[in-house]
């Protein structure tokens, strides 16, 4: 089941990005001490809007994976809007759950006036994750060069957009 995470679902949410950021430090802009901040998603959760959400995939009653959504501010770049911390727990993928999500995402977009087009960043390698993005639409459009810095190891970043 995908729904809109709440303020209640804020220590499962917590709880799976840790264990994305632990599991695959080069897959996110964010750091695990970075994403310990309860406070910040509790607030997040509760001040969620039509433009800005985190959705989450429940199987069994238990938080197996999650993306977030972001629709730009200001007005000269209200046409755009950003994916952000796309994961599925590794005993979960292959499953469909990353397309559920992508594809909530994609149609509830679809919805808001104005907005035409949709950003996600992928670091590399993840020539798979770059596939997936690809078959939904997704097209590439720039690298960042050491984008990030992960383990002294430099990581560039791929974005990709797709039209609505």
């Amino acid at each position: 089941m995908v729904k809109v995470l709440t303020e209640n679902e804020t220590d499962a949410f917590i709880s799976i990005r840790l264990k994305g950021l632990s599991e695959s430090p080069i897959s996110f802009a964010s750091s695990f001490e970075e994403g310990v901040d309860k406070t910040q998603s509790y607030k997040n959760f509760k001040n969620r809007t039509d433009e800005y959400y985190t959705l989450g995939n429940f199987e069994d009653g238990n938080l197996v994976g999650i993306v977030g959504f972001i629709r730009e501010k200001k007005l000269k770049k209200k046409h755009k809007s950003l994916i952000w911390g796309m994961y599925v727990d590794p005993n979960y993928r292959n499953k469909g759950i990353a397309k559920r999500l992508l594809s909530e995402v994609i149609d509830r977009a679809k919805k808001l006036d104005g907005l035409s087009k949709i950003i996600l960043s992928v670091t590399q390698p993840q020539e798979n994750v770059h596939k997936f993005y690809q078959s939904l639409g997704f097209e590439k459009y720039a690298v960042e060069k050491d984008a990030m810095r992960v383990g002294g190891k430099q990581i560039d970043e791929i974005f990709m957009s797709i039209q609505l």
